[in-house]
């Protein structure tokens, strides 16, 4: 009887152990990379950045036009509502009450004269809960001293100027543009922002 031919075994190449030995030595560093990778998560989203489900408040602030003698000194950030106290400690309580859901700032400054507008971006529950912050935080229309009324202007949904700040309700954001100077330069940079504001909104 004829006993059954043997299988013939395939010599393995120098190259292929020289792979295999590389593969063993490479397995330890992925399997640290994938666990370091997984304890380390996401990360936070910077304020700079926006934060976490929500809408990024600090791009929609308005930015000097080319022209403009100011400059951005203090970056746009954002803050949400439980986070609001860091940029506004005290007056936060105003705006939570109202239901607002979040804030974003910056500071703009002309180096000619270091004149500074500070922006406050707050964006509400809704139109009306915007439109009673800017109704509550009004001047008297009937103040004694007509300078202390405020100055009604075509932005928005509604806007007036007092002591050479505006503060402009468009939808459900409330922009407030508080100046450091009542020149007639700063009150014109100050309407321009506000304009670039609101037909930014309306054109989104």
């Amino acid at each position: 009887m004829t006993e059954p031919a043997q299988p013939s075994r395939r010599r393995t190449s120098p190259g292929e152990w020289l792979a295999a030995a590389l593969l063993l030595l490479a397995l330890p560093a992925i399997v640290l990379g994938i666990y370091l990778i997984g304890r380390a998560g996401p990360g936070p989203v910077p304020p700079e950045t926006g934060f976490a489900g929500e809408l990024n408040l600090a791009a929609l602030l308005p930015l000097p036009a080319a022209g403009s003698p100011f400059r951005i000194t203090s970056q746009p950030k954002q803050w949400p509502a439980e986070r609001m106290h860091e940029k506004i400690d005290g007056e936060d309580i105003v705006y939570l009450k109202h239901g607002c859901v979040g804030l974003a700032a910056m500071t703009l400054t002309n180096p000619a004269d270091a004149n500074t507008l500070d922006l406050f971006l707050y964006q509400m529950a809704g139109p009306a809960a915007a439109e009673r912050i800017l109704a509550e935080q009004a001047p008297r229309e009937d103040a004694p001293d007509p300078a202390d009324r405020p100055e009604y202007v075509d932005v928005g949904d509604k806007a007036y100027l007092s002591y050479g700040c505006c503060y402009v309700r468009a939808g459900s954001f409330y922009l407030k543009i508080i100046a450091g100077s009542q020149a007639p330069g700063s009150v014109r940079e100050v309407l321009e922002l506000a304009r670039r504001f609101a037909q930014r909104l309306e054109r989104e």
